[in-house]
Formats: C-alpha cells, structure tokens, sequence
C-alpha cells in the first residue's frame, strides 16, 4: 500500500477521533525542541465543529494556519529565493 500525505492525515485523524486516543503532537514536538507542531487548514474545515476540535487541542497542535495562507507564503519564499 502505497502511504501518501492523504492517507496519513486521514490515519491521524482517525486515531485522534477514537475515544480518549491523543497523539499529543505539539508537546512530543516541544519535547524534541521544536517550537510547536502546527497544521494547515482550509476554509472549508473551518465550519466543521468536530475538526475545530482537534485543532483547538493545544497539546496537538500549536499553531494553525489557514491553507491559502500557507500556500501564499510559500510562493512569496519561492519569488524572494529564486526570483520569480
């Protein structure tokens, strides 16, 4: 079976959904020393109250970011890096 980000995400999800199951995402990533463990969302997912959940779970994720944003920042590093 060929594992891709899709098929990650939706295993994550998945385990994060079962009942007191926590990955705990964002302390394993500060523990690690990084800053926080973050995700990207689209505006669709927003009005999905049980997604919002998730999200809102600071021991899983400590920064969220909206996807067009993301993507935007990324072209913008992209311009700057390579020039244009």
């Amino acid at each position: 079976m060929l594992i891709n980000h899709t098929t990650t995400t939706t295993l994550a999800a998945a385990l994060l959904l079962a009942d007191g199951a926590s990955a705990q995402l964002n302390k394993l990533a500060k523990g690690a020393g990084k800053l926080y463990f973050g995700s990207a969302t689209d505006n669709g997912e927003l009005s999905d109250s049980s997604y919002m959940n998730i999200l809102k779970n600071t021991d899983e994720f400590g920064q969220i970011v909206r996807l067009p944003l993301l993507l935007l920042a990324v072209r913008l590093y992209e311009i700057r890096l390579l020039g244009g």
